[in-house]
């Protein structure tokens, strides 16, 4: 799965689906108080819902959202501020064409305001069923990771991975106190350093490639992508692996296309975050230790976002 399916979330149908998305099923207590006794019926309102991997990947959807409107406004604030300028600056009869797109930028500019003003009340809503726990001392680990690999999936430059191991690679991994950051250190040494990523094991009997393999977000600048998946040739005109081939799975025999090193730019992150996770449960069993890591700065962006999800809740 390459992790890149196309969505506009800053599109007037994504508002509308996000409006709609809200209006049931939201999990928040009831305000509406009936009876003789109208006190009494606290006791039966209806108690918030736990913030579980699925309601985290949600709310990291609704916020992104949120974030790709507010982009939009922002862009459209600079560029009309852009135009003021040309048109200050410029000669009476030139100045037509630039009013004329002075007019459209400022009704789309409206069109997104009111978006805008839609979005938040919608999260509040939504989040207001959820326990928004602290992020240290009480939010589950499972929902910290849905969260930390989302918030780097909305990042410039991330890029949905799926690195394949060659047997030395994955034994050596495996034989490690700590297999994912056995891995982790190799992906460090070749230059990464903001990335998450889980183990999986094929479900392949072949024992011609190691079944175990990871996928992963990393944030990977343009440069570095380039040294890191560049294949050269050497002096004797052999075609070199990649630094990242050679380092991962450098015997790993691609088969029915499945690539060694597969790299793709993410569109929608939190259904790339569902398919990493979809075999979670079982690898942990199969591995019997923690099948997931996160750089420490991939952690801080993922409690970026949700201290962001909290205050745009109310939460403090």
């Amino acid at each position: 799965m390459n992790g890149n399916p196309t969505s506009n979330p800053t599109s007037h149908f994504a508002t509308k689906r996000l409006m709609s998305s809200t209006s049931t099923d939201t999990g928040s207590p009831s305000n509406t108080v009936s009876g003789v006794f109208p006190k009494s019926s606290r006791k039966h309102r209806h108690a918030k819902r736990p913030c579980t991997p699925g309601l985290a990947g949600e709310l990291a959807i609704r916020h992104g959202v949120y974030r790709e409107t507010l982009a939009v406004k922002e862009f459209l604030d600079a560029y009309l501020s852009l135009l003021d300028e040309s048109v200050a600056d410029q000669p009476f009869t030139l100045t037509t064409g630039l009013e004329h797109e002075s007019v459209d930028a400022e009704l789309h500019r409206e069109t997104i305001e009111t978006e805008l003003t839609k979005i938040t009340p919608a999260i509040q809503s939504y989040a207001s069923g959820i326990e928004l726990h602290d992020w240290a001392r009480r939010l589950p680990a499972a929902s910290k990771r849905v969260l930390t690999m989302s918030a780097l999936g909305f990042k410039a430059h991330a890029y949905a991975i799926t690195f394949r191991l060659s047997h030395k690679v994955a034994q050596a991994a495996l034989a490690a106190k700590r297999p994912t950051e056995h891995i982790a250190a190799i992906l460090k040494r070749l230059g990464l350093r903001d990335f998450v990523f889980v183990f999986e094991y094929s479900d392949s009997e072949s024992e011609e490639n190691h079944p175990l393999h990871i996928h992963g977000i990393a944030i990977i600048p343009d440069e570095l992508l380039i040294e890191l998946t560049r294949e050269q040739v050497d002096t004797d005109g052999e075609l070199q692996q990649s630094k990242l081939r050679a380092a991962l799975a450098p015997d790993y025999r691609e088969r029915w296309g499945n690539k060694a090193i597969d790299i793709q730019p993410i569109q929608t992150p939190v259904r790339w975050v569902r398919y990493m996770i979809q075999e979670i449960t079982q690898t942990t069993s199969r591995l019997d230790a923690s099948p997931d890591y996160a750089t420490q700065s991939a952690s801080r962006i993922g409690q970026e976002l949700y201290a962001e999800i909290r205050r745009l809740a109310g939460n403090r």
